[in-house]
């Protein structure tokens, strides 16, 4: 029986398990929501809010590909939208 934050990515969507998010992506986003002891309620998950609107998704992502390439590793916008889309789909939970 998978333990930890493998237990938790089987009670993901399957598009972050499946391969469509980069390792880096669910590297920021799994520890928050293992934290939190489960996978977030909400009517609208993180995956789908992101397929919504993808062009902050692609901006954080970008800042961090600037910041990787001036020699430093920020990835806190990306933390900082992720984070936010988590809270909107806490915000939505029955």
């Amino acid at each position: 029986m998978a333990s930890g934050v493998c237990a938790v990515a089987d009670e993901l969507d399957s598009s972050l398990c499946g391969g469509e998010w980069p390792d880096c992506a669910r590297g920021v986003l799994l520890p928050a929501v293992y934290a939190a002891g489960t996978a977030a309620a909400g009517e609208k998950i993180v995956p789908e809010r992101i397929r919504d609107n993808r062009q902050p998704y692609y901006e954080a992502l970008r800042a961090a590909d600037r910041a990787w390439d001036d020699g430093h590793f920020d990835v806190s916008q990306l933390a900082a939208y992720l984070s936010d889309l988590l809270k909107a789909q806490l915000a939505d939970a029955p």
